[in-house]
């Protein structure tokens, strides 16, 4: 099931977002300096994703829609179990040793969940929706007019079937895996850019962030563990492996620089800060 057909076949209606996402969202959006007039482009959606999603953008009229995971609005550890109950088509064994991990994984804090929610509109405030959106009729375009100029320089009586068919294969497949190489670098790039704006609004959205991805962390161990062919979603350092669908950073490198963005930020504070001013040993009286 897809996100958008959850979020309008729950009931026939839209899963309710509660007033407590919704404070938060415009908590976020005032940490982001948004004005008052553009916050209309912005609106949540409960999604059955365990990250944070966006869909659409800021540059067309519809705005951003930033899909939220059903258990970030669960107000008890079995309001996480009932919005997880079945990941990745597994049914999750909460009660065993990796499915407490997962659990523990699952709950997040307001500032990671800040953070999480901030990223997810940063992606929607930039073009890479409209690029990735462009992406499929330009290389479909391209695979077209790449194969006809192939076939234009063997003249069509010399050509077979088999010559023909295996030109359009051939170049589908070049042009496929070139499509996903591009997708995914421009995604690695949007990613890149929208972490580290995140990590820049605030202390707390530091250390909202590597709660965040200490956690994510942890939860892609416990799932490679719990579901079925687990290690074709996660490795051993609980990064996402997927080909076909961009990833963007591992979280692993991300929470080495979050930790990182926090070093620093402690060096600038320590060396803001004035010393203190000592006493004269000999005070005038």
């Amino acid at each position: 099931m897809s996100d958008l057909n959850y979020w309008n076949t729950h009931n026939k209606e839209p899963v309710p977002v509660h007033n407590i996402l919704k404070f938060r969202l415009e908590t976020v959006l005032d940490d982001l300096k948004i004005s008052k007039y553009n916050r209309e482009f912005y609106d949540l959606f409960i999604t059955k994703e365990l990250d944070p999603i966006t869909c659409g953008a800021t540059s067309v009229r519809q705005g951003v829609k930033v899909g939220i995971p059903e258990y970030y609005q669960a107000a008890s550890s079995n309001g996480i179990k009932v919005a997880n109950s079945t990941i990745h088509r597994t049914k999750i064994p909460w009660s065993s040793e990796e499915g407490e991990k997962l659990l523990q994984s699952l709950s997040l804090s307001e500032a990671a969940q800040k953070f999480a929610m901030a990223q997810a509109i940063l992606m929607g405030d930039n073009y890479y929706h409209f690029f990735n959106a462009s992406f499929p009729p330009f290389f479909c375009w391209g695979y077209l007019v790449f194969t006809q100029k192939i076939l234009s320089y063997k003249k069509m009586h010399l050509r077979s079937s088999l010559f023909t068919l295996s030109t359009y294969i051939l170049t589908g497949i070049v042009l496929a895996a070139a499509y996903v190489f591009c997708d995914n670098v421009l995604y690695l790039q949007y990613d890149k850019v929208t972490f580290e704006d995140a990590l820049k609004i605030s202390h707390s959205y530091i250390l909202g962030g590597i709660e965040y991805y200490e956690k994510q962390v942890e939860r892609n161990k416990a799932l490679r563990n719990i579901i079925k062919g687990g290690d074709n979603y996660y490795d051993e350092d609980g990064d996402s492996t997927s080909i076909l669908s961009p990833t963007g950073l591992p979280s692993s490198v991300k929470l080495i620089l979050a930790k990182e963005q926090l070093k620093e930020y402690s060096f600038h504070e320590e060396a803001m800060t004035p010393p203190p001013v000592n006493p004269d040993p000999y005070p005038i009286h």
